[in-house]
């Protein structure tokens, strides 16, 4: 072998070294990235902004984690955790879990956070068709541009109502049927 190859075999071999050593340090940026990605879209759904943060770093982990340990880890205080906690459990997202001798709560995502997020999304759509149907029945001139735009938002959650609740069974009718994991 010329010494010109055995340096590039040589330096080949640092770029790898180095580039295995930083991973874990670019998955964290990731995930880091991912977390405070998604507190900003879970808050612009009206959420709390820690909220999407936890939801964020429980599906970034592989077990249930106590209440302390995601309060050190997010900065926040332990009432936050437990607050954010129990709302996202309201919502289906999260399970608090108790381990056998030990008295403290664990978090860890839901079995099924996407079948819950549809049915959430599914629950909006159809409270919004409720209201703007309600409004379209309501004493309106017969000619007005306001029922007519009414009747073509009715038109749209009808559909969106019927895709989502199809896209939310079939979803189900997967997963029982084993072919997605959550």
């Amino acid at each position: 072998m010329t010494k010109s190859a055995r340096a590039k075999r040589s330096v080949r071999s640092v770029h790898t070294e180095r580039s295995t050593a930083a991973r874990p340090e670019r998955l964290q940026a990731h995930g880091g990235r991912f977390i405070e990605h998604l507190a900003r879209i879970v808050e612009g759904e009206g959420l709390p902004r820690i909220a999407g943060r936890l939801l964020g770093t429980l599906m970034l982990l592989d077990a249930a984690v106590a209440q302390e340990h995601l309060a050190r880890r997010l900065r926040v205080s332990r009432a936050s955790i437990s607050t954010n906690g129990r709302l996202l459990e309201s919502l289906e997202l999260l399970e608090r879990v108790s381990r056998p001798g030990d008295r403290r709560d664990y978090l860890q995502i839901s079995g099924d956070p996407c079948s819950a997020l549809l049915t959430l999304g599914l629950r909006l759509l159809q409270n919004m068709r409720g209201a703007i149907r309600e409004m379209r029945l309501a004493p309106l001139s017969q000619g007005s541009r306001a029922r007519a735009r009414l009747k073509r938002m009715e038109g749209f959650y009808d559909v969106a109502v019927d895709r989502v609740a199809a896209v939310l069974e079939q979803w189900q009718r997967a997963r029982h049927h084993g072919r997605r994991s959550s």
